[in-house]
């Protein structure tokens, strides 16, 4: 069976995440940001505009992208256009100097990932 995170892609595509070289894997990012918001997996990569999912999901496609991921890379796995990751994370981005909700969130959940790099 083909792990949710692959589903509907090409098997290319499939192969090259999971020879990814990234020191953590988009699967657990994803993960814990889900945790966090007490939200599931397929509602943070899904395409939900509901503001506190769409949120939750734009915090997940930064913290990738600080985790060296490229554009197209998380546009797969959310199956949205690369565009649409650009203009999530220059949101969170922007949302992080104004709300510090957002902003505290950003920074204990890039806390949590590092740690369960290092581990």
């Amino acid at each position: 069976m083909t792990p949710l995170i692959y589903a509907g892609l090409p098997p290319r595509t499939q192969k090259d995440f999971r020879t990814s070289t990234h020191a953590i894997s988009m699967k657990i990012v994803i993960r814990t940001v889900a945790n966090y918001f007490h939200l599931t997996y397929e509602q943070v990569i899904g395409k939900s505009r509901v503001s506190r999912i769409a949120t939750a999901r734009h915090i997940a496609w930064s913290l990738l992208r600080k985790e060296g991921y490229t554009f197209t890379e998380i546009s797969k796995v959310c199956s949205v256009h690369h565009t649409s990751v650009m203009n999530g994370i220059r949101n969170i981005e922007d949302q992080k100097h104004i709300n510090p909700l957002i902003n505290r969130a950003y920074l204990s959940l890039d806390r949590k990932i590092q740690k369960q790099s290092s581990s």
